[in-house]
Protein backbone atom coordinates (compact mmCIF):
# COMPACT_ATOMS: atom_id res chain seq x y z
CA UNK A 1 0.00 0.00 0.00
CA UNK A 2 1.24 3.40 -0.79
CA UNK A 3 -0.48 5.80 1.17
CA UNK A 4 1.35 9.56 2.49
CA UNK A 5 0.83 8.14 5.84
CA UNK A 6 2.86 4.57 5.07
CA UNK A 7 5.45 6.40 3.44
CA UNK A 8 8.84 6.83 4.89
CA UNK A 9 10.17 10.85 4.15
CA UNK A 10 14.25 10.75 3.53
CA UNK A 11 15.99 14.03 3.65
CA UNK A 12 19.24 15.69 4.76
CA UNK A 13 19.05 16.62 8.75
CA UNK A 14 22.44 18.54 7.96
CA UNK A 15 25.56 17.95 6.37
CA UNK A 16 26.50 13.99 6.33
CA UNK A 17 23.89 13.23 8.20
CA UNK A 18 20.29 11.63 6.68
CA UNK A 19 17.05 11.58 8.20
CA UNK A 20 14.19 8.97 8.38
CA UNK A 21 10.71 10.02 9.45
CA UNK A 22 7.35 9.39 8.38
CA UNK A 23 6.36 11.10 5.28
CA UNK A 24 3.01 12.18 7.61
CA UNK A 25 3.12 11.51 11.06
CA UNK A 26 -0.65 12.41 11.36
CA UNK A 27 -3.28 13.91 9.31
CA UNK A 28 -2.30 17.53 8.24
CA UNK A 29 -5.40 20.14 10.46
CA UNK A 30 -4.53 22.73 8.38
CA UNK A 31 -3.39 23.82 4.97
CA UNK A 32 -0.35 25.01 5.17
CA UNK A 33 0.85 21.52 7.24
CA UNK A 34 -0.68 19.86 4.33
CA UNK A 35 1.12 21.75 1.56
CA UNK A 36 4.18 21.18 3.83
CA UNK A 37 3.48 17.09 3.47
CA UNK A 38 3.34 18.04 -0.55
CA UNK A 39 6.37 19.59 -0.63
CA UNK A 40 7.76 16.81 1.18
CA UNK A 41 6.30 14.78 -1.04
CA UNK A 42 7.69 16.37 -4.02
CA UNK A 43 11.26 16.34 -2.68
CA UNK A 44 11.38 12.63 -3.13
CA UNK A 45 11.83 11.83 -6.74
CA UNK A 46 11.26 8.32 -6.29
CA UNK A 47 7.47 10.06 -5.31
CA UNK A 48 7.25 12.74 -7.13
CA UNK A 49 5.14 11.42 -10.42
CA UNK A 50 4.04 8.41 -8.82
CA UNK A 51 2.16 9.16 -5.64
CA UNK A 52 2.04 13.03 -6.25
CA UNK A 53 1.64 14.76 -9.42
CA UNK A 54 4.64 16.82 -11.06
CA UNK A 55 2.63 19.83 -10.43
CA UNK A 56 1.48 18.50 -6.88
CA UNK A 57 -2.25 18.67 -7.47
CA UNK A 58 -3.03 15.11 -7.76
CA UNK A 59 -2.38 12.67 -5.24
CA UNK A 60 -2.31 8.78 -5.77
CA UNK A 61 -3.51 6.30 -2.94
CA UNK A 62 -2.33 2.64 -4.14
CA UNK A 63 -4.47 -0.35 -2.33
CA UNK A 64 -3.47 -3.93 -3.49
CA UNK A 65 -6.72 -6.14 -3.09
CA UNK A 66 -5.59 -9.56 -2.43
CA UNK A 67 -8.70 -11.03 -4.58
CA UNK A 68 -9.89 -9.26 -7.72
CA UNK A 69 -13.47 -10.18 -5.83
CA UNK A 70 -13.09 -7.76 -3.02
CA UNK A 71 -12.73 -4.76 -5.73
CA UNK A 72 -16.70 -3.42 -5.95
CA UNK A 73 -17.04 -4.04 -2.46
CA UNK A 74 -13.86 -1.51 -1.79
CA UNK A 75 -15.29 0.82 -4.18
CA UNK A 76 -18.47 1.23 -2.99
CA UNK A 77 -16.85 1.46 0.64
CA UNK A 78 -14.56 4.00 -0.94
CA UNK A 79 -17.48 5.88 -2.67
CA UNK A 80 -19.47 5.85 0.81
CA UNK A 81 -15.94 7.66 2.46
CA UNK A 82 -15.56 10.21 -0.07
CA UNK A 83 -19.16 11.44 0.57
CA UNK A 84 -18.70 12.04 3.77
CA UNK A 85 -15.83 13.90 3.56
CA UNK A 86 -17.61 16.56 1.01
CA UNK A 87 -15.77 19.10 -0.78
CA UNK A 88 -15.17 20.04 -4.37
CA UNK A 89 -11.91 17.94 -5.09
CA UNK A 90 -12.40 15.45 -7.71
CA UNK A 91 -12.04 11.76 -7.21
CA UNK A 92 -10.86 8.83 -9.47
CA UNK A 93 -11.28 5.37 -8.58
CA UNK A 94 -8.85 3.27 -10.90
CA UNK A 95 -8.07 -0.35 -12.02
CA UNK A 96 -8.20 -3.19 -13.74
CA UNK A 97 -9.91 -5.17 -11.02
CA UNK A 98 -12.37 -2.39 -10.43
CA UNK A 99 -13.09 -1.64 -13.68
CA UNK A 100 -14.22 -5.41 -14.26
CA UNK A 101 -16.12 -6.10 -11.30
CA UNK A 102 -17.75 -3.03 -11.06
CA UNK A 103 -18.65 -3.28 -14.92
CA UNK A 104 -19.83 -7.09 -13.82
CA UNK A 105 -22.29 -6.14 -11.40
CA UNK A 106 -23.63 -2.83 -12.45
CA UNK A 107 -24.28 -4.97 -15.83
CA UNK A 108 -26.08 -7.81 -13.81
CA UNK A 109 -28.48 -4.96 -12.34
CA UNK A 110 -28.72 -3.07 -15.65
CA UNK A 111 -29.98 -6.39 -17.28
CA UNK A 112 -32.27 -7.51 -14.76
CA UNK A 113 -34.12 -4.21 -15.13
CA UNK A 114 -33.82 -3.96 -18.78
CA UNK A 115 -34.69 -7.77 -19.96
CA UNK A 116 -38.09 -7.85 -18.10
CA UNK A 117 -38.68 -4.54 -19.86
CA UNK A 118 -37.73 -5.59 -23.38
CA UNK A 119 -39.63 -8.70 -23.15
CA UNK A 120 -42.90 -6.48 -22.31
CA UNK A 121 -42.25 -3.97 -25.12
CA UNK A 122 -42.03 -6.89 -27.47
CA UNK A 123 -45.14 -8.09 -26.31
CA UNK A 124 -47.56 -5.05 -26.09
CA UNK A 125 -46.10 -4.41 -29.89
CA UNK A 126 -46.93 -7.70 -31.28
CA UNK A 127 -50.26 -7.68 -28.94
CA UNK A 128 -50.89 -4.17 -30.53
CA UNK A 129 -49.96 -5.82 -34.03
CA UNK A 130 -51.91 -9.34 -34.16
CA UNK A 131 -54.82 -8.04 -32.37
CA UNK A 132 -55.07 -11.88 -30.44
CA UNK A 133 -53.09 -13.42 -27.28
CA UNK A 134 -53.31 -17.04 -28.71
CA UNK A 135 -50.69 -15.55 -31.78
CA UNK A 136 -48.58 -13.40 -28.87
CA UNK A 137 -47.95 -16.18 -26.00
CA UNK A 138 -46.28 -18.99 -28.32
CA UNK A 139 -43.91 -16.69 -30.19
CA UNK A 140 -42.97 -15.61 -26.14
CA UNK A 141 -43.05 -18.32 -24.62
CA UNK A 142 -40.34 -19.59 -27.04
CA UNK A 143 -38.56 -16.41 -26.71
CA UNK A 144 -38.24 -16.90 -22.74
CA UNK A 145 -37.53 -20.73 -23.17
CA UNK A 146 -34.68 -19.97 -25.73
CA UNK A 147 -33.30 -17.08 -23.11
CA UNK A 148 -33.38 -19.11 -20.33
CA UNK A 149 -31.64 -22.40 -21.93
CA UNK A 150 -28.91 -20.52 -23.49
CA UNK A 151 -28.09 -18.30 -20.14
CA UNK A 152 -28.51 -21.79 -18.19
CA UNK A 153 -25.69 -23.14 -20.35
Amino acid sequence: MIAPSLIDHIGQGGPGVITFEWLMPYPPKTKEEALQVRDKTLSNPLLRGTMVSQDGRALCLYIPLTDKHFSYRVYTELNKKIAQLGGDEAYHITGLPVAEDTFGVEMFIQMAISAPLAMLTIFVLMLFFFRKLVLVIAPMIIAMVSVISTMAC
